[in-house]
């Protein structure tokens, strides 16, 4: 008999090689372009036929939002 996989315990983002932290990092962007999506599918009336386009402007929202933050946050450091 095949024995049955054991859950996963949570992340604790402790890892000696960083990648664990990574992985993590680029789950939670994941997840946020993809609520960003869905509500744009949303706010269209959940017309289907724009999931790529609609993924595609989430991701762009999502990472230029990033991109601000790190200017904002290394202007900061600067000073």
């Amino acid at each position: 008999m095949k024995q049955q996989a054991k859950p996963r315990g949570l992340r604790t983002g402790k890892t000696h090689n960083g990648l664990e932290k990574a992985h993590s990092s680029s789950d939670h962007i994941y997840v946020r372009v993809a609520v960003l999506a869905y509500s744009m599918y949303e706010q269209r009336g959940r017309q289907d036929g724009h999931d790529v386009e609609d993924w595609c402007q989430a991701e762009k929202t999502i990472l230029e939002e990033m991109a601000l933050q790190d200017t904002r946050s290394n202007a900061r450091s600067d000073v």
